[in-house]
């Protein structure tokens, strides 16, 4: 795997980890959440090469260099701030899912209309939030166990295209399950037909920059889970409350305002 197939799958992996559901509850989880996803919308992933020695952090500045020049990724750096913060682009995103075997952004389509069709099943339905559970012709209170903790796993690893661009949210409850739904943004997306558009070129799936998505991917969450909190007073994302009794969701947060 060459440089520049490692910073994109690094990316990629960083961008998608920020983006997670969060299904188990722990102090200061929703808060360390709401932070790396406001710096994403503003900024995107803090980069570092990872390289000790000089000559590798300039060869990774290189690939990183030219990623942009190819129009695959975005870079910036705060005021003020010694952190590097790179971003891919709609093609840069497409490529890196290609070459990691992820689904597509063509792909998501699919299951972002098959949320949209949970608005004809309010029984399906809390508050407009689909369960996961659903996604996967069960029971929306049905309990997450092995025989269908694949399933659902593959329908996160389809929404995540949508996720970073905002068109899909999520929340989860204390049981461990995902909900889902449409932003404005993303109902505009779909009946519109205006969703991001790529250059279809074929990138072959490598197993080495598979395997290291997944690999980077869960270092990022554990970087998340034991990161400082900026600020104490934002209490961040809560549990969703979902029982079939009680519906509502007590925090709600528009993120895209701000990227705008």
């Amino acid at each position: 795997m060459d440089n520049s197939t490692e910073i994109l799958t690094r990316l990629l992996a960083k961008t998608d980890a920020i983006f997670t559901p969060i299904r188990k509850w722990a102090d200061g989880i929703g808060q360390r959440f709401y932070w790396v996803q406001r710096n994403f919308q503003s900024y995107g992933v803090a980069w570092a090469s990872g390289e000790r020695a000089i000559a590798g952090r300039k060869s990774a500045e290189r690939s990183l260099k030219n990623l942009v020049d190819k129009g695959l990724a975005r870079v910036s750096r705060p005021r003020g701030e010694k952190t590097l913060f790179a971003k891919l682009t709609d093609t840069g995103d497409a490529q890196a899912r290609a070459i990691c075997g992820l689904p597509s952004l063509t792909d998501s389509i699919e299951l972002m209309r098959s949320l949209a069709g949970f608005d004809n099943h309010p029984d399906q339905t809390t508050d407009g939030w689909t369960s996961d559970l659903s996604l996967v012709g069960q029971s929306p209170f049905d309990a997450v166990d092995e025989s269908n903790r694949v399933a659902i796993f593959e329908t996160m690893l389809t929404f995540y295209p949508f996720l970073w661009r905002g068109f899909v949210e999520s929340t989860s409850d204390l049981s461990g399950r995902v909900w889902w739904r449409l932003t404005s943004e993303g109902r505009t997306a779909l009946s519109s037909g205006v969703i991001p558009s790529v250059k279809k070129e074929r990138y072959r799936k490598s197993q080495e920059a598979h395997d290291f998505y997944f690999d980077c991917r869960e270092i990022a969450l554990r970087e998340i889970s034991t990161m400082q909190i900026i600020d104490t007073a934002e209490i961040g994302e809560i549990p969703f409350s979902s029982s079939p009794t009680t519906h509502g969701m007590i925090t709600a947060r528009n993120l895209l305002e701000v990227s705008k």
